[in-house]
């Protein structure tokens, strides 16, 4: 059973689950990216568009890719944000990229290990969280961040919101 919001407090929060997560409508891109869709398993049509919205609704200034994900995933992240760099995880996991304190989205296979502080605005998004033991504490750590303000636990895929100006919360949907 899914839950599209029932017992969420917050308005920012209740508007990301159902106007983001669990938007069904089709938005402007799907028709273009059409024939990537075709060629996908239901599953990864379903994290596409998650990645299509998410990226839209960040807008980050870089978008970091883990390089386990296929590739496909990347036309959806940079459809989503049309003004976002794609680079690999490597470079940021490297310390590599400056993002000037500009919002970033960081898109892997499993819970990376982040220690660095991320900008207000940024977003981290695990499609794995539960891919084995390791993977879910990792992702544990990963929510006990003291810069990982709002944690949404969606079984599979994990999304972690950076803002310091609200309380810290955890929410599984």
């Amino acid at each position: 059973m899914r839950i599209i919001g029932n017992g969420v407090q917050s308005p920012f929060v209740f508007s990301f689950v159902c106007g983001v997560v669990n938007n069904p409508s089709a938005y402007y891109a799907y028709e273009d990216l059409s024939n990537e869709l075709k060629r996908m398993s239901r599953r990864q049509k379903r994290r596409a568009k998650l990645l299509f919205r998410l990226s839209n609704f960040v807008a980050p200034a870089m978008i970091f890719v883990d390089s386990l994900l296929p590739e496909v995933y990347s036309s959806f992240l940079q459809r989503g944000s049309l003004k976002s760099s794609l680079k690999p995880m490597e470079e940021f996991l490297a310390g590599d990229c400056k993002s000037e304190n500009k919002a970033v989205m960081l898109v892997c296979d499993k819970s990376v290990d982040c220690d660095s502080v991320l900008p207000d605005g940024s977003m981290i998004v695990c499609l794995a969280i539960r891919k084995s033991s390791a993977s879910f504490e990792n992702w544990k750590i990963l929510c006990s961040k003291e810069w990982a303000t709002l944690t949404f636990d969606m079984f599979d895929i994990g999304i972690v919101i950076v803002d310091s100006k609200r309380f810290k919360q955890h929410f599984v949907i």
